[in-house]
């Protein structure tokens, strides 16, 4: 049996690669002076429309969001009153916290993890999937921070949090090349000598993916949809929308045997998801205008 390494309980903390998980790591380890008047918290909300160009904000609980934010509607939103802390946040706190205890306690707890699982498979096989899981995954996540600290709407504090991660994650992509080189070098060579601080331009799949910003806004719906048990409906509409946007190139059956790799096992594109009035819809386009911009489509 295979696990997927970033789903076991020592390994899924270390990642962070998500405004919501940026934010969570703040709200959970960051703080302002008198804490009570200017208290870190998080909000939910979504605009409903009212017509005539017109929509009301409408404060609702976590409960609330996390049911329908990517499949109603209205428009979801959750974030942290920053404009209520922001110009007094202590950022020496919140690095105490992250460099003496966050960070390293999850680096080690994944390295642990990882280097138990490639020593003691019983097969090359095994091993030589659970370090291409890890690289391949670790690549994955400096990806998306390079390219949320690219954004302008990424504030002072969340780029400090991404900062302070970016570093280490190289650290570790770079201690796993030194240790297995050896011993897996076809594995290892795949991830030698890349520039790790540069958003990535590369096409990791250019038979499916039109350009390297439609397999990012893949990987973000995919953290959307992944754990929701209703793969037929939610990857099929990923497919209808992505292609009609020319962000996907292939055919449906090479997409569903793409999706493997993700531990997503369609057993066919459904068409009923093509529909323009699906209920998914506002929550795709407003994940590829944030990851891909309205111009570049």
């Amino acid at each position: 049996m295979f696990h997927n390494i970033w789903e076991l309980p020592e390994t899924k903390n270390f990642k962070v690669s998500t405004i919501y998980e940026i934010d969570e790591i703040i709200m959970a380890h960051g703080a302002s002076p008198y804490d009570e008047d200017y208290k870190i918290k998080r909000v939910f909300y979504k605009y409903e429309w009212e017509g005539l160009g017109v929509w009301e904000k409408i404060f609702i609980t976590k409960e609330e969001y996390f049911q329908n934010y990517h499949i109603q509607d209205e428009q979801y939103i959750t974030e942290l009153n920053y404009s209520e802390f922001q110009d007094k946040f202590w950022f020496e706190i919140l690095e105490s916290d992250l460099i003496d205890n966050l960070i390293p306690n999850g680096q080690f707890s994944f390295l642990k993890k990882v280097n138990q699982l490639i020593i003691n498979s019983e097969s090359d096989s095994k091993s030589k999937f659970y370090l291409n899981s890890s690289l391949k995954g670790l690549k994955e996540v400096i990806d998306q921070l390079v390219f949320l600290d690219s954004q302008a709407e990424i504030n002072e504090i969340q780029k400090f949090v991404i900062k302070s991660y970016i570093p280490i994650y190289i650290g570790v992509i770079e201690y796993l090349i030194e240790e297995y080189e050896l011993i897996y070098p076809d594995i290892i060579n795949k991830f030698k000598s890349q520039n790790y601080n540069q958003p990535s331009q590369e096409n990791p799949y250019p038979k499916i993916f039109s350009n390297n910003k439609a397999y990012l806004l893949f990987q973000k719906l995919h953290e959307a949809y992944k754990d929701e048990k209703k793969d037929q409906a939610n990857y099929s509409f990923i497919y209808y929308r992505m292609k009609a946007d020319k962000l996907i190139l292939c055919t449906g059956k090479y997409f569903i045997n793409f999706l493997i790799e993700f531990d997503i096992t369609p057993s066919k594109i459904d068409s009923r998801q093509k529909n323009e009035l699906n209920n998914k819809v506002p929550f795709y386009n407003n994940t590829r205008d944030f990851t891909i911009g309205k111009a570049d489509k």
